[in-house]
């Protein structure tokens, strides 16, 4: 039998593929010897880099918005250490870490946070003016009686928190002027004129006979009125007859009211 020649075949060219296998009879052993081995060198090399493609992939962090004042922490765990407070509406990059928690950066630093308090949608504010005088009132919830009215279901919803002032998911509630809002369970801050940032939610209205021509602040000053648990607020409170005494960081006037686009369900 006479095979017809298709080509000369040069020193070290490499000869690969099944094509080959079959018409290239003097060089089929070694052409394919060579094919598998640089195959497996391929397979290897992608088994040895897969967990770099996986590592890689964690990496991508994408930005997000902090849903509450939350705790950034050292290790995702409830016991990490706490870096830092990041405030409500912060901005932050994260990344899947596991089904609980996202790795986060935050400034300069690397850390976790809980995926309950991360968002991917910023909530959209409105600022407004505040008032000079230091004065922050209080008032029990125990006053607050009509069972029908959405300040009181909002106290269902309320725990007796910090200093004995009453909170719902972390936020104090708060009475301001119908100036700034009336939707019961809305969500705002007191940014204070030494920069400290007061967590509120909307839980009574001041009255408009109660309150300047402004309807922002009372005759005694107050542009805002804490609702408190009289049975556990701090002594220090009760002998000043004033919240800005429950800490030394609240004793500076309210510069800015800022009102978000959120409101706690009060149905």
């Amino acid at each position: 039998m006479i095979l017809a020649v298709l080509g000369i075949l040069t020193l070290a060219v490499p000869v690969c593929g099944q094509e080959v296998w079959q018409k290239s009879r003097g060089y089929q052993y070694q052409a394919f010897k060579m094919n598998c081995v640089r195959n497996l060198e391929i397979h290897r090399e992608v088994e040895d880099n897969s967990e770099e493609v996986k590592q890689a992939a964690q990496e991508v962090f994408i930005q997000g918005w902090t849903s509450a004042n939350v705790n950034f922490r050292e290790k995702p765990a409830q016991d990490g250490a706490v870096m830092e407070v990041i405030s409500y509406n912060t901005e932050v990059m994260y990344t899947e870490y596991d089904n609980d928690w996202y790795e986060v950066l935050y400034g300069e630093n690397r850390g976790y946070l809980h995926k309950r308090y991360l968002t991917d949608q910023k909530i959209q504010y409105r600022d407004f003016p505040g008032a000079k005088n230091t004065t922050k009132s209080f008032m029990p919830y125990t006053a607050i009686t009509s069972t029908s009215s959405p300040q009181y279901k909002l106290q269902q919803k309320a725990y007796t928190g910090q200093y004995g002032i009453r909170q719902v998911d972390g936020r104090f509630c708060v009475a301001v002027g119908s100036y700034y809002t009336t939707a019961i369970g809305t969500y705002f801050d007191l940014i204070l004129e030494n920069g400290t940032v007061i967590p509120c939610i909307l839980a009574d209205c001041k009255s408009d006979r109660h309150t300047d021509a402004s309807k922002r602040v009372t005759f005694d000053g107050s542009l805002a009125e804490f609702v408190v648990d009289a049975d556990a607020l701090v002594k220090r409170v009760w002998r000043s007859g004033n919240i800005s005494s429950a800490d030394e960081s609240w004793n500076s006037p309210v510069k800015t009211v800022r009102i978000y686009d959120k409101k706690e369900s009060v149905e």
